[in-house]
């Protein structure tokens, strides 16, 4: 049997570097058999491979278990994301059937839901009717429903006898899972006694027999008082009306943003202002270009500068490649070739170069001069 001291003594030896060798010739020396030596070798040697073949392999048991959960977890998280549905996103629109109507009448609108996603979900649409003045709603109607792709649905609201006359206003809250989308549009309300009541117009021919007049004259504007005469619909203006485009007396900024502040110019009369000033100041026009928010819009207008101007370099300014080549080609069909070498799109530059050479096949041609014909 090997002895323990033995072994744990060449095990120190092995652990410091000394040789076999070396260690069995001290044992030697030391009067150990070389039975007794080669036995306690092979025990201690055995020993070392034994545990070095355990760490190894719990060692990689363990590479392999950490590898497997980080799949687990990677598959979990992806299943989550492809079974999760998708955010559904619902888009509101209210259609009034008209916008002037008397006390105790009833107010109806169409209602339009659509979505680009196909699941179906339960939505909820609030509607309240609201006084102007005082923001108090006198009036509310509540519907829930559900809705895939699309749906309209049309909610009709009862005026109440004693609403005051005056302008109120249909807000429609449409509310589903965690999100909310809200339109209003305006009315107004007037008295019942008013209802059948006509302004004053001037004498009208006579006919031989009163039209019948049609369901109702409304012409969705509410600055404009519509009435039916002789089956006649007549839309007279309402003014002052915050909502006619024009800042009349009385309005300002303030009481109507929408008819008294400045307007912006629009891209199209930025384009032709450019085309104007650039013949005297090019880079004002190519500024005014560039005020330009809408990139496709910018384009345009850079390239109408450019032919105006007959300057091709200001076709650099349009950013959009395609369009930029467009550009150069505009002044290729005018007779300047040097834009072909700035083509990039393949088509355009070969059609620019087969272009130019036709034309100096042209010039070549009519240089040609032809012998007069000789009389008999």
């Amino acid at each position: 049997m090997v002895r323990e001291s033995l072994t744990e003594y060449i095990t120190r030896l092995l652990k410091a570097g000394y040789a076999p060798g070396v260690i069995r010739n001290t044992l030697i020396n030391a009067g150990y058999s070389p039975q007794e030596i080669n036995m306690a070798m092979e025990y201690t040697q055995s020993t070392a491979t034994s545990r070095q073949k355990t760490v190894s392999i719990t060692g990689k048991t363990l590479i392999i278990a950490i590898s497997a959960l980080i799949l687990l977890i990677l598959l979990v998280i992806g299943g989550i994301i492809l079974l999760s549905p998708k955010p559904k996103i619902i888009e509101l629109s209210v259609f009034p059937s008209k916008t002037q109507l008397h006390q105790g009448e009833k107010l109806s609108f169409l209602s339009k839901l659509s979505s680009a996603e196909e699941r179906e979900a339960s939505v909820v649409l609030t509607c309240v009717l609201t006084d102007k003045r005082n923001n108090q709603a006198i009036a509310s109607k509540q519907e829930q429903l559900s809705i895939a792709m699309e749906k309209s649905i049309t909610t009709e609201i009862m005026i109440p006898e004693s609403a005051v006359p005056g302008e109120y206003s249909l807000k429609a809250t449409l509310s589903y899972e965690d999100k909310a989308e809200q339109k209003s549009f305006d009315i107004k309300i007037i008295k019942k006694a008013e209802a059948g009541m006509l302004p004053q117009q001037g004498p009208e021919p006579e006919v031989a027999a009163i039209a019948e007049c049609p369901a109702t004259c409304d012409d969705y504007n509410k600055c404009t008082n519509d009435f039916c005469e002789k089956g006649i619909c007549r839309h007279a203006p309402i003014t002052p009306c915050c909502g006619n485009g024009i800042c009349e007396s009385g309005e300002n900024v303030l009481n109507c943003v929408d008819d008294c502040r400045e307007r912006a110019d629009t891209p199209e009369e930025l384009t032709a202002k450019a085309r104007v000033i650039v013949q005297t100041d090019p880079e004002s026009a190519a500024a005014v270009c560039s005020s330009i928010t809408r990139a496709p819009q910018a384009d345009e207008c850079f390239s109408q500068v450019a032919l105006s101007s007959g300057k091709n370099l200001l076709c650099e300014n349009v950013q959009d490649p395609e369009s930029r080549d467009r550009c150069y080609v505009s002044f290729a069909l005018e007779g300047d070739f040097s834009v072909c070498t700035r083509i990039k799109n393949s088509y355009m530059s070969k059609a620019c170069y087969s272009l130019q050479k036709t034309e100096q096949i042209k010039a070549n041609i009519n240089q040609i001069k032809m012998p007069s014909s000789q009389s008999a």
